[in-house]
């Protein structure tokens, strides 16, 4: 026997497939294609910048304007340590942060070394190059990156305004369980520690395998995890944003949340359907997703739901066959 509430589902998106099938198709007025726009070239480095760090005199300048452009070269790494043998404490920093960003054999090392002096107090400028070292850590494999890991918490706990740039450091990473400076976070009684240590659980995949100690923290500070969950790009938290919209379905503002989370780049509807697919878990979670995919899910995603009509569920068959009628799972 189907549960009420599948029935129900089942009934109403069965019925408005049929109104779909007997309303007639209205007459479509031809339309001249829209032309295709041409995909823009990559932007490069302004050339005027790379021959002012290469030949000088003002290398540092030229390290700034090309760093805040997003511009690294490996090509450029002998003209910056020409400038770092002669520079002031400021050109120093543009230069370093430069150096950082610029994949090259000592890159770990030289981020590991900025971190390092960071566990000391630092000056504004060491201040600047630490933030570059901890903003160049995304770009580099996690499995290189795995052994920094209590280097930067220990920089967070000397350094309390890193905790942004450092939860972004080690994103992607699984520690498991989590490390001891994460957990004193997680248990404070002071919500801005908790909040910082949801933020640093969750890039370390604690969404992933303490959902429960993750959602314990959030009591009480829930708009602000909601504000940082919104726009994290790692799978790990977006995975876990998912489980806790489909499992309070009355709390509003949770999925809203979500909703703004599929409009960034992560692909927030294809992780809704590797949880509808997935037999590990709950009916309750299942089904949410396959209706969440239905009526709010990006268009033509829950194709790939296309398999559970031969689902062994009774009620994960009804709810898939319903949602695969609703247009908004037809690309």
């Amino acid at each position: 026997m189907l549960a009420p509430l599948v029935f129900v589902l089942g009934m109403v998106l069965l019925g408005r497939y049929a109104l779909s099938i007997v309303a007639p198709e209205p007459q479509a007025t031809p339309v001249r294609p829209p032309k295709p726009v041409p995909t823009p070239a990559p932007r490069g480095p302004d050339p005027r910048l790379v021959r002012e760090l290469t030949e000088g005199p003002d290398r540092a300048g030229a390290a700034r304007g090309l760093y805040g452009g997003g511009f690294a070269d490996p090509a450029w790494l002998p003209a910056i340590e020409a400038g770092l043998e002669r520079s002031t404490s400021y050109d120093r920093a543009a230069l370093q942060c430069l150096r950082l960003a610029i994949p090259h054999s000592q890159q770990l090392p030289l981020v590991r070394e900025v971190l390092l002096r960071g566990l000391s107090p630092l000056s504004d400028d060491a201040r600047t190059e630490a933030r570059c070292a901890l903003k160049a850590l995304p770009r580099i494999q996690s499995e290189a990156r795995a052994p920094l890991v209590g280097l930067v918490l220990a920089f967070v706990d000397t350094q309390p305004w890193s905790v942004d740039e450092a939860s972004e450091a080690l994103s992607g990473l699984r520690v498991e369980p989590l490390p001891e400076q994460v957990l004193r976070r997680l248990n404070s009684l002071v919500k801005n520690e908790r909040l910082d240590g949801v933020k640093l659980a969750l890039s370390l995949g604690g969404g992933e395998f303490a959902p429960g100690l993750l959602r314990l923290a959030s009591e009480g500070i829930w708009p602000y995890v909601r504000g940082a969950l919104r726009s994290r790009p790692d799978a790990g938290a977006v995975r876990f944003l998912v489980r806790l919209a489909l499992s309070r379905p009355e709390d509003q503002d949770m999925m809203n949340t979500l909703l703004e989370r599929d409009a960034y780049p992560g692909d927030a509807s294809g992780t809704v359907a590797d949880l509808a697919l997935d037999e590990q878990e709950t009916e309750q979670i299942r089904t949410g997703a396959i209706e969440f995919l239905a009526f709010r899910g990006r268009q033509g995603v829950c194709l790939r739901i296309e398999r559970l009509r031969q689902s062994s569920s009774e009620a994960i068959r009804a709810y898939a066959t319903a949602a695969l009628m609703e247009p908004r799972c037809r690309p």
